[in-house]
């Protein structure tokens, strides 16, 4: 409103002051009306920030309280008992069990498990030494071993030639020694040359060269899967840090142009003397000063050799024969691709793979394979003489009872029985004497130890009855978990392989690798460092490719690696 002149003034404070009472009282409503809004704003924005800051507190105070392992072991699974049903952990969600197992094996013969909400497994690792080096580091990729294995034909050109002021350490076991002289090191023009330099070894003699020098070393290193460490210089040989041994002449070596090989001998150019065994480390040193450090590994191409610290490089074998890799972790290397294969399997009740047998050993006995079994033929009457199948594969644990069942029918009807034992452990097998019929036998206690393998030994009259002619046929076999005989089925089993770039391993029950095989993860905090199993200070996640698999109809959940897992959990809800 504009006031423009004088008596529009006069009229507006007339009205003032006629309704000042109700303008008043406006005004002081509007004013205390505002005041209770901010006042009320006040409270509840002070309110807000002290508990945002009491939560905070709390949140801290409680990440204080908690280092990385602790975290790290609450995505873990659980270690309990073996083959345990875990509903602890998971008691306020309804209907959501949790199966757990200390071993490779689950059994979810009882359980119909269709919507898994977690499915794991925990690496292991063997209790081995690494070589180790603290100079050098291995470059990223490469995955070092404890050793790399020959199988006789594998050679590794060093290209390094010996000199007089040449020292050597070499770390290596034999897997094979016959009479043939083998060796894991060495070159030579001929046998009575001046430029020798090798390890040798036949069945109870070996013997060592530098130059003109040799001594002979008769069996103490000519043993088979004994560990030597060897240090070896122009003066004498010394063996798992005994007795130096000093060679037989004092002429210094003239070591001309051959290199030195390794599971092999340089013999003038032509290789030769194949060594089946395993080497751990191989050092060179010129005047003490370390100047080649072989390690084994396997490099990122997936090729197994020995990689040189010093060098900065890489020797897979100089023929197109590949090296073997050991198992020491879960996950078995696979040569042909380069990759760590971990396979789970889904198998029936029956535990005997009767069918799939590695080894027979025959003496006065042919066999017959058939559809269910074997059929053994007797073929002479020699007294005790024996078959056995010692090699059927049979996954059993220790702290179970097992039980038998099978089918034996003998033709010819000899007068005595035949002895038919499946033996487990020297002192725990099922059987006795039988002749034709259906058979089942407990253990009268549980296993004492894991078992892979199960065997078959059958027996003619020790009295040399005559019983030429005369053959048993041994079918329908089942060995089966409890202290009772269920209805014969066939062994059953379903492989899911996964492909790892590097195993699975464990320090201990706090450190160690896992799978997710839900989320489709890999997790792993520890590596191997300058030879030492080493946590990683922050775990590495590495997502990979899961097959779908089948539990309906199985009896058992099975890792079948050559190092077993340290457990498996599975959680799902219960229909």
């Amino acid at each position: 409103m504009r006031l423009n002149n004088k008596t529009e003034t006069n009229s507006f404070l007339n009205i003032i002051k006629k309704e000042k009472g109700a303008v008043t009282l406006y005004v002081v409503a509007s004013v205390v009306f505002l005041i209770v809004i901010l006042a009320s704003s006040l409270v509840f924005l002070n309110n807000k920030k002290a508990n945002t800051q009491n939560e905070q507190e709390k949140i801290i105070k409680n990440y204080e309280n908690i280092n990385a392992s602790e975290l790290y072991a609450k995505v873990s699974i659980p270690l309990g008992d073996t083959n345990t049903e875990n509903e602890s952990n998971n008691e306020n969600v309804e209907g959501l069990k949790t199966l757990s197992s200390n071993n490779d094996e689950l059994n979810i013969s009882n359980e119909n498990i269709s919507n898994i909400s977690d499915f794991r497994i925990i690496g292991n690792s063997k209790n081995v030494t690494y070589a180790q080096y603290s100079d050098d580091n291995m470059p990223n990729g490469y995955i070092q071993l404890e050793y790399i294995q020959s199988t006789g034909n594998q050679y590794i050109n060093t290209g390094y030639i010996p000199k007089t002021e040449t020292e050597i350490y070499l770390k290596f076991s034999y897997d094979k020694l016959d009479g043939n002289w083998v060796s894991c090191m060495g070159r030579r023009t001929s046998g009575s040359s001046s430029d020798r330099f090798y390890i040798s070894a036949s069945n109870g003699s070996s013997s060592a060269g530098f130059g003109s020098k040799e001594t002979s070393l008769g069996s103490e290193l000519a043993q088979v899967n004994t560990l030597y460490e060897v240090v070896m210089n122009k003066d004498n040989i010394t063996i798992n840090n005994g007795t130096p041994k000093a060679f037989t002449s004092n002429q210094l070596p003239s070591m001309e142009t051959l290199p030195i090989y390794l599971f092999a001998r340089d013999n003038n150019g032509s290789v030769g003397n194949y060594f089946k065994g395993k080497i751990y480390q191989f050092i060179i040193k010129e005047n003490g000063n370390i100047i080649k450090n072989f390690i084994p590994c396997i490099n990122p191409s997936g090729k197994v050799g020995l990689y040189d610290t010093k060098g900065k490089v890489f020797y897979e074998s100089s023929n197109s024969n590949k090296f073997l890799a050991p198992n020491n972790d879960v996950g078995d290397f696979n040569q042909s691709t380069g990759k760590f294969e971990l396979k789970v399997c889904t198998t029936g009740k029956n535990k005997a793979d009767y069918l799939n047998v590695d080894n027979l050993y025959l003496e006065g006995y042919t066999y017959e394979k058939i559809n269910n079994g074997y059929i053994l033929d007797y073929k002479n009457s020699s007294a005790g003489t024996s078959a056995r199948i010692s090699l059927i594969p049979c996954k059993l644990k220790s702290g179970k009872v097992y039980s038998i069942s099978y089918n034996v029918e003998n033709v010819g009807s000899p007068s005595k029985g035949i002895s038919s034992y499946f033996p487990i452990t020297p002192t725990e097998y099922f059987g006795n004497t039988i002749t034709s019929g259906a058979y089942n036998w407990t253990l009268n206690n549980p296993l004492s130890i894991d078992r892979n393998y199960l065997g078959i030994y059958a027996q003619n009259p020790s009295d040399g009855e005559n019983v030429s002619g005369v053959s048993i046929k041994i079918t329908n076999v089942q060995v089966e978990e409890g202290n009772s005989v269920t209805e014969y089925e066939p062994y059953s089993k379903t492989t899911y392989t996964i492909n790892l770039n590097q195993p699975l391993r464990r320090i201990n029950d706090n450190v160690y690798d896992y799978i997710d095989l839900v989320q489709q993860k890999i997790y792993r905090k520890v590596k191997i460092q300058n030879g030492v199993l080493t946590e990683l200070q922050t775990p590495i996640e590495e997502s990979i490719s899961i097959p779908n698999i089948i539990f309906s109809g199985a009896y058992y959940l099975d890792v079948d690696t050559n190092v077993a897992p340290r457990g498996i959990s599975l959680s799902y809800y219960s229909n």
